[in-house]
């Protein structure tokens, strides 16, 4: 999984100008679409597509870039983990505090 995640960041800055930039923002679209439901069971009372966000902005460069490409999609307990332990990292609490809340 490692290695995977890193020939994609190899490969996604190796590639000229915007083309690295259409690659991870592509990867910020489908990550953005398997993480959602997950956070919305994860965060009830955070709107899901700000939640949402506030976890990717949390990832890692290789974590964003590497999940579109992973199993995880079909493993709801490791998707499950990763919003968990983003959640805890630094900024994105604030982040997550900050989103409108919805009535749980």
């Amino acid at each position: 999984m490692r290695k995977v995640g890193l020939a994609i960041v190899v490969m996604a800055f190796g590639l000229q100008g915007c083309a690295g930039a259409v690659v991870y923002g592509e990867s910020r679209k489908v990550s953005r679409n398997v993480l959602g439901p997950v956070v919305a069971v994860e965060l009830p009372t955070v709107e899901t597509a700000m939640a949402t966000d506030c976890i990717i902005k949390g990832m890692t460069v290789v974590e964003v870039l590497s999940l579109p490409n992973s199993t995880a999609g079909n493993q709801p307990d490791a998707l499950r983990d990763l919003v968990r332990e983003v959640a805890t990292r630094q900024g994105v609490g604030e982040c997550l505090a900050a989103a409108p809340q919805v009535a749980g």
